[in-house]
C-alpha cells in the first residue's frame, strides 16, 4: 500500500503558509488556553482555577482586598497604630515618635511606643520639689524664731519701776498714776515714783535741754506740769545709747535729758502722771510716748514755758 508523499516540515493542511498571514478567525478570540474550560473544572470566569486555590484572605491577582480585610493602608492587625512621621504618639503628650530606634527591641524605651493602657509616668527632676521643701523649712524656721524673739521681748510694764495702772489703748508698757499733787514746796521731796511723774514740785520750773550731770527733781517736775517730757537715763549707759537719746531733742521742744543715779531701769520716759521704762534707748516705743505727751493738753499747765527758769542745759 503506497504512502501518502511527505510533506515539509512546518507545512500541511492546518498549518499556515509562509507569507500568507494569519488564518481568518471567526467571532471574538477566546479565553488564554490556560483558563479554558473543561469538563472537569467550574464554570468559567469562577476564580480560582481548580487546584489553585487562593490561601485564605489574598485576593486574586490584580484585584484589591475587599472592604474591612486585609492587606490595607496602616499596620498589621494587632498593632498600634502609627501617627505621620514627627508627630505625638499616643501615650507621649511631650514627646514626638520617631519610630524604633537602631537596635532596640520593640518592647524597650526607644521601640515601639507605649500602648493605651501603659501609664507610667514621665521620669523628672526631682531637684526642684526638694529645695522648695527646704525653703519652706528655713521660712517656717526663721518665722519662729521672730515669733519667739517678739513674744519674749518684755512690752509690759518694766519691772523695776513703781506700779501704776494700765490705761487701755496706750502706748504699750506704760504706767498711769492719779491723784497728782499740784502743790509748791520748797526743799526735797520723797516721790513714790524714781524718777518722778508727777506731784508736789518747786515754784520754778526746770529749762528743757540736754543735761549731763543730775538736775533737781522737784523743778524737773515742774516742767512736767508745763506738758514736758522727762526722759532720763542710768549713768553707765553706754555713750551710744546716750547720743540716742540726744538725738530726740531740737531746739524749742519740750524736752528734758539727763542722767539719774541708780535709776531701776536704763531710760525711763515720764510725762504728768505717765511713765515708761525701757532697757534700749532705740526703742521705738519711746518715740510713741514722746509723740503722745509731749506738749500734751493733758497736762495740768499745757501752755505754760519751758525755758527762761533755771537749770544751765549744754544743749
Amino acid at each position: 500500500m503506497s504512502q501518502p508523499p511527505e510533506q515539509p516540515h512546518g507545512s500541511g493542511p492546518h498549518q499556515p503558509q509562509r507569507g500568507a498571514g494569519p488564518p481568518p478567525q471567526s467571532g471574538p478570540p477566546g479565553p488564554p488556553g490556560w483558563q479554558q474550560q473543561r469538563p472537569d473544572q467550574q464554570p468559567s470566569g469562577q476564580w480560582p482555577p481548580h487546584g489553585h486555590e487562593q490561601p485564605s484572605g489574598q485576593p486574586p491577582p490584580g484585584q484589591g482586598a475587599p472592604p474591612g480585610q486585609w492587606p490595607q493602608q496602616g499596620p498589621p492587625p494587632g498593632y498600634p497604630p502609627q501617627p505621620p512621621y514627627g508627630q505625638v504618639p499616643y501615650g507621649h503628650p511631650q514627646q514626638p515618635y520617631y519610630g524604633p530606634q537602631s537596635g532596640a527591641s520593640p518592647f524597650a524605651p526607644g521601640g515601639f511606643p507605649p500602648g493605651p493602657g501603659d501609664r507610667s509616668p514621665r521620669r523628672s527632676s526631682k531637684l526642684p520639689w526638694i529645695l522648695g521643701g527646704v525653703g519652706a523649712v528655713v521660712l517656717v524656721l526663721i518665722s519662729a524664731l521672730v515669733l519667739v524673739l517678739v513674744l519674749g521681748k518684755e512690752t509690759g510694764p518694766h519691772p523695776g519701776l513703781a506700779a501704776g495702772r494700765v490705761e487701755p489703748g496706750d502706748v504699750e508698757g506704760v504706767q498711769t498714776f492719779d491723784d497728782l499733787s499740784l502743790d509748791h514746796v520748797s526743799g526735797t521731796v520723797d516721790y513714790p515714783q524714781n524718777p518722778p511723774a508727777g506731784g508736789p514740785h518747786n515754784e520754778k520750773w526746770l529749762n528743757c535741754g540736754i543735761y549731763d550731770a543730775p538736775v533737781p527733781a522737784e523743778n524737773a517736775v515742774h516742767s512736767l506740769e508745763h506738758a514736758a517730757v522727762w526722759i532720763t537715763y542710768d549713768a553707765a549707759l553706754d555713750q551710744d545709747q546716750v547720743q540716742a537719746l540726744h538725738s530726740r531733742y531740737y531746739p524749742g521742744s519740750y524736752l528734758i535729758i539727763s542722767p539719774v543715779e541708780g535709776l531701776p531701769a536704763p531710760v525711763v520716759a515720764s510725762a504728768w502722771g505717765k511713765q515708761l521704762g525701757l532697757d534700749d534707748a532705740t526703742d521705738p516705743r519711746l518715740d510713741a510716748f514722746i509723740n503722745a505727751y509731749e506738749m500734751s493738753m493733758n497736762a495740768p499747765e499745757p501752755d505754760a514755758p519751758c525755758s527762761g527758769m533755771v537749770g544751765n542745759p549744754v544743749r
